[in-house]
């Protein structure tokens, strides 16, 4: 009984409540990357290793207080299928101090920090295949992007063939009767 409420304890990180003796108990070895030889899964992580970042590295920060957390997971995710051999990681940086933050911010050794998308300066969320065109702009201009890779580049005019504006004023002119009819 008391064993199954150290375990329990250590599993939502109440472990270092714990006496050495009865941390040792629960806790056992791992081999992860993050820890040093030795380290217990309860033991808090080193500062050191928590300022370490892989690069080209991936930063999303958003505002936790407006739940934009899913957001920014689905994003992360559609970068990390996209770029997998390019990108080491993709961080989520929750911040509840800042309302409406919407920050992605891509670190290489090269180019260092770049701030690839704000939410602030744009006035909208990005969507997934404009945020993967500024990615792949600054990891590898010459990365092709498929079916949603466009001749746009940073600093280049929009095309006009995929806005909503096109759609809408080919929909307007379909009501209209300007646009083809289809035979029943």
């Amino acid at each position: 009984f008391v064993s199954q409420h150290m375990r329990l304890a250590a599993f939502i990180g109440l472990a270092s409540c714990l006496s050495e003796s009865q941390a040792s108990f629960v806790c056992s070895p791992t081999k992860t990357p993050f820890r040093t030889l030795g380290q217990r899964r309860c033991d808090p992580p080193q500062q050191q290793q928590s300022q370490l970042v892989r690069t080209p590295s991936l930063g999303i920060e958003y505002c936790s207080r407006c739940n934009w957390m899913l957001r920014s997971a689905w994003l992360g995710q559609e970068l990390l299928t996209t770029f997998n051999a390019s990108l080491a990681e993709v961080r989520l940086l929750p911040n509840a101090v800042e309302a409406g933050v919407f920050n992605v911010t891509l670190t290489t050794e090269g180019a260092g920090s770049v701030l690839v998308w704000n939410r602030a300066e744009e006035g909208r969320f990005p969507e997934a295949k404009e945020l993967k065109q500024r990615v792949r702009d600054v990891l590898d201009p010459d990365f092709s992007l498929g079916h949603s890779d466009v001749a746009q580049r940073l600093g280049e005019p929009a095309s006009e063939t995929g806005t909503a504006r096109v759609a809408l004023e080919r929909l307007v002119s379909l009501f209209r009767g300007e646009g083809r009819r289809r035979r029943l």
